[in-house]
C-alpha cells in the first residue's frame, strides 16, 4: 500500500511537556486545504502578538482527511536502572507459568486499520442527523480509550520496570544470604531476610497490578479494533 498523503500531524496526550505518549495520524486522501489566494498581511498586524486560542480535537480532525491507520505509542516515565538483574555465569531456574496469553501487543505501540468502505447509513435507518451525532460519539469514543490505552500502556512500562528493580533486590539478598549462612550470623540473616520478605511481598503486588492492566488494556485494544472500523 502507498501511502500518499501522510498528515505529518502528532497528537500528544496529556501535556505538551508529555513527550512519552504520542498518536499518529495516517490519511489515504489529501487534507484539506486554504484556497491558492494569499492575503498580504501588514508587517505591523504580522508582528503583533497572536491571542492565545485553544483548538479541540474535534477542530484538529477536519484536517487529517480520511484515515487508514491510527498508531498509539506509549513509553514508560520511570527511569530504568543501568544495573543487571543477573550476573554473568548465573544459573537461573524457570519455572512452569501457566498465565494466559491476553494477545496484548508487545512493546509499546500499537496499529488499528481504519475500514477504507464507506458504510450506508440510510440502508441501516439512519438519517443525516443521526450520522453527524454517530460519528460526533465514534470520534468521541475513540479519542478516550486512546488516551486510555496510552496511560494503561504507560503504567504497564513503569510497573515491568519497578519489577525488574525488585527482582533484582531479591537476588542480591539470595546472594549475601549464601554467604551469610556460612559465616553462621543469625543477626544478620534475620536481617537480610525481613528485608527479602518485604522485596518479595512488594514484587507479589507489582505482579497482580501487572495482570489486572493488562486485561484492561486488552478489553481497551478489542474495543478501539471495532470502533476504528466505522471512524474515518
Amino acid at each position: 500500500m502507498i501511502i500518499n498523503y501522510p498528515t505529518g500531524l502528532y497528537n500528544l496526550f496529556g501535556s505538551i511537556e508529555d513527550t512519552s505518549n504520542v498518536t499518529w495520524y495516517i490519511s489515504n486522501n489529501e487534507p484539506p486545504r486554504s484556497s491558492d489566494v494569499i492575503i498580504k498581511i501588514p508587517i505591523a498586524e504580522e508582528l503583533q502578538p497572536l491571542p492565545v486560542t485553544v483548538i479541540n480535537k474535534k477542530v484538529r480532525r477536519q484536517s487529517f482527511g480520511d484515515l487508514v491507520y491510527t498508531i498509539n505509542e506509549a513509553n514508560n516515565s520511570a527511569a530504568a536502572s543501568g544495573k543487571k538483574q543477573y550476573s554473568e555465569g548465573d544459573i537461573l531456574d524457570f519455572q512452569e507459568d501457566n498465565r494466559e496469553n491476553l494477545g496484548i501487543p508487545r512493546g509499546n505501540r500499537v496499529e488499528f486499520r481504519h475500514n477504507l468502505n464507506e458504510l450506508d447509513m440510510e440502508s441501516i435507518g439512519l438519517d443525516d442527523e443521526d450520522v453527524e451525532r454517530f460519528n460526533s460519539d465514534v470520534y468521541d469514543k475513540k479519542d478516550e480509550l486512546e488516551q486510555q490505552y496510552l496511560s494503561k500502556r504507560q503504567d504497564i512500562g513503569n510497573i515491568e520496570i519497578g519489577i525488574q528493580e525488585m527482582q533484582k533486590k531479591i537476588n542480591e539478598s539470595n546472594k549475601a544470604l549464601n554467604a551469610i549462612l556460612i559465616l553462621d550470623d543469625e543477626d544478620l540473616q534475620k536481617k537480610v531476610e525481613d528485608r527479602k520478605a518485604e522485596y518479595e511481598s512488594q514484587m507479589s503486588e507489582l505482579v497482580v497490578r501487572h495482570d489486572e492492566l493488562v486485561e484492561e488494556v486488552a478489553a481497551i485494544v478489542d474495543n478501539l479494533n471495532k470502533i476504528d472500523m466505522v471512524a474515518k
